[in-house]
């Protein structure tokens, strides 16, 4: 059947004689949960009318595999909408006992041979596995992303219907085939794809920065450059989408960037790249967030596009720097599963954001093993302990790192003149006299390593993540201060803030222990799986004011040489 070229049409008539093939260029299958169960909620909450759920944007395919009975199409925008309708659809069918079971495959789902969506690429025998023999999959092992959605999207689309009554499976086939709308343009040319897809861009539907910014660079080169680049923008970014995908599935299993859910990570990921190509961008300014940065990009096409060679060299340019970026930032998140040494810095000590750009920079040049000590040294004593975030700063050297090819006896010396600017030794010594307990994730990483040190003992993530900092002496005592060398209630509460005075302590035994004496913290200290806390546990009926100096003074000196500048 074919299409006219703009119109609003039913699920049924959209597969009426026609298939639909994803090239691989485009967003492998992403949505979630909560998009998922908010499209269904649509359909079941409003099956006594009508529902229009978006547009779909294709082109004729000639050139895909001679189907006598169907006409193929590329999805060139609303690949995610249309894959979970699929699925859904073919959830609902093999749930249905009817003897339209048949007719509704035919239509619908179409053979293994001759489906009636597939992704091409990376995904497609998997897509295939998820429609035609669900039951074989061992998701287990799995490892890709957009597979494990896929999974995901029939795994619950089956747990919504298949405790449903017959005649609600055959009234939500019926309602979804007839009563949903789409909005369709059927174009002739990628041309005219590109210009469609902006147009819909421009209207304000919920596209991601970074697929803005491939709708952007598509477009330029579309309109300016006779289509010259788009192949190639097409295939790199389809290329850093599948990296990203394997960056924010490690991201996942590494409980990397925990604060920041998928769409949030992606525009870090966006960031990030453009924070270290200032070469790139005559007005590069660091303090840009995700969608200023897309503007940008824009508006330096929008300069470029009277100057062929200009725009050209640009979107050339940008594209394969963001492409070496994403490989590096995908390679990294790969490195940190497989490496202890990484793992530690990365899960257990934590990086800041700002520090990615440089780290992602370096692990492309291969530099980042041999800087590794300098930057958890830069991490600790700036970002952790002084609690500051010099960003300029880093971003202009994430940028001259890509620019230049400096050694890693130059890099390590220019990481530390940062640190030295920012809190020489001096300055570093006076932080650690001073009370830092509120600056947990230091306190909680100098002590792992501390245990590690003595101890030789191995936490998983878990049980690190779990670790509170502990109070020796209590921060609101029940117990008389004067006993243990305090005059003052002002110097107690002083030096109760020193970090000899703190351990760290599961979640349960800190709540267990607070406020009580030291003597009294025996049994919960002795609970502790942390080794330190055990060692600590037999000099509690001693610990006073005068034995806390000295422990502070320990920790301090320990930290002074794990964490000198050299």
């Amino acid at each position: 059947m074919s299409f006219q070229p703009s119109r609003t049409e039913t699920i049924k008539t959209l597969f009426h004689g026609n298939r639909f093939v994803i090239p691989p260029y485009q967003r492998k299958y992403s949505w979630s949960f909560e998009q998922r169960k908010a499209l269904w909620d649509d359909i079941v909450e409003n099956l006594d009318m009508s529902h229009f759920i978006g547009t779909l944007c294709f082109q004729k395919n000639d050139e895909f595999t001679q189907d006598v009975i169907n006409d193929t199409y590329d999805v060139i925008d609303g690949q995610q909408r249309i894959t979970t309708l699929y699925i859904l659809l073919n959830v609902l069918i093999e749930h249905i006992e009817s003897p339209a079971k048949s007719d509704y495959e035919d239509l619908f789902v179409g053979t293994e041979a001759k489906p009636k969506l597939l992704p091409l690429g990376g995904d497609e025998a998997f897509m295939k596995q998820v429609i035609f023999h669900f039951e074989t999959i061992k998701i287990e092992e799995v490892t890709i992303r957009s597979q494990k959605q896929l999974y995901a999207a029939k795994r619950d689309f089956i747990s919504l219907v298949e405790s449903l009554p017959q005649e609600k499976i055959a009234k939500l086939i019926d309602y979804v085939s007839k009563e949903i709308e789409i909005l369709i343009f059927n174009v002739k040319d990628q041309a005219q794809a590109v210009k469609m897809f902006t147009v819909i861009n421009d209207r304000g539907l919920p596209l991601s920065n970074l697929d803005k910014t491939k709708s952007a660079l598509m477009m330029y080169s579309t309109i300016y450059l006779n289509c010259e680049l788009n192949d190639n923008i097409n295939e790199t970014f389809g290329k850093i989408f599948d990296l990203l995908d394997n960056v924010l599935y490690r991201k996942e299993q590494l409980q990397i960037f925990r604060t920041l859910d998928d769409g949030d990570f992606e525009n870090t990921f966006f960031t990030h790249h453009y924070y270290s190509c200032r070469h790139l961008f005559s007005d590069w300014d660091y303090k840009l967030g995700a969608a200023n940065i897309f503007k940008q990009v824009k508006r330096r096409c929008e300069l470029e596009k009277n100057n062929d060679k200009g725009l050209h060299n640009f979107i050339i340019q940008y594209v394969r720097d963001f492409y070496l970026f994403s490989k590096s930032y995908s390679d990294l998140f790969d490195k940190i599963s497989s490496s202890a040494e990484y793992a530690v810095l990365f899960q257990y000590m934590e990086f800041s954001a700002t520090l990615f750009p440089l780290i992602v920079r370096l692990n492309q040049q291969g530099k980042l093993d041999g800087t590794l000590k300098q930057l958890e040294l830069a991490e600790i004593r700036v970002y952790k302990l002084k609690n500051t975030n010099p960003r300029a700063n880093m971003y202009l050297y994430a940028s001259e790192v890509n620019e230049h090819e400096y050694s890693e006896r130059q890099i390590n010396e220019r990481i530390k003149e940062f640190v030295t600017n920012f809190l020489n030794d001096y300055q570093f010594e006076s932080y650690l006299n001073e009370g830092i307990d509120s600056k947990i994730p230091m306190v909680r990483y100098v002590y792992y390593l501390y245990n590690k040190k003595l101890n030789d003992q191995e936490l998983s993530l878990d049980v690190y993540r779990n670790l509170q900092v502990e109070h020796i002496f209590s921060t609101n005592p029940n117990y008389d201060i004067v006993n243990y060398g305090f005059d003052r209630i002002e110097v107690y509460s002083e030096n109760i803030r020193l970090l000899g005075n703190l351990t760290i302590l599961e979640r349960g035994l800190n709540s267990k222990v607070s406020n009580i004496s030291p003597t009294d913290k025996v049994d919960g200290y002795q609970e502790s799986r942390i080794q330190l806390n055990s060692q600590l546990m037999a000099k509690l009926s001693e610990f006073d004011s005068e034995r806390l100096k000295l422990r502070n003074q320990k920790m301090i000196d320990f930290m002074k040489k794990r964490f000198s500048l050299g």
